[in-house]
């Protein structure tokens, strides 16, 4: 688990992994919407009041560097089911993002899922 304080509660961490290294090289990456995204959701996370937060993934998606890192939950990007090794986490932790949350920032279903976790 990432440990983050947030005044005195200790935050568990959820990591947006939004693209694989096969996926960026020749393309012209950017994560702009996903920071977006990930602002909005710790928003709506701090609004519930739920002791979450959510980062972007930096290792571009290396399961490896994830797992080091001990997140509470993964939110993937729709199409990186198949890309990004799910076997070494747990299935029930990793919320996979539908088609259109990203871009219409919706964030209700993964604040849910959070919920409940």
């Amino acid at each position: 688990m990432i440990a983050i304080k947030q005044g005195d509660v200790t935050m568990k961490e959820a990591i947006l992994i939004y693209t694989t290294l096969p996926l960026i090289i020749g393309s012209n990456f950017s994560s702009h919407h996903e920071q977006e995204f990930v602002m909005h959701l710790n928003t709506a996370l701090a609004a519930k009041q739920l002791d979450w937060h959510v980062s972007l993934d930096e290792s571009f998606g290396d399961s490896q560097a994830i797992k080091g890192k001990k997140p509470d939950a993964l939110i993937l990007k729709n199409g990186l089911q198949h890309q990004f090794d799910r076997h070494a986490f747990d299935q029930n932790q990793i919320y996979q993002l539908g088609a259109l949350e990203l871009s219409t920032l919706s964030t209700r279903s993964v604040v849910a899922f959070l919920a409940n976790h």
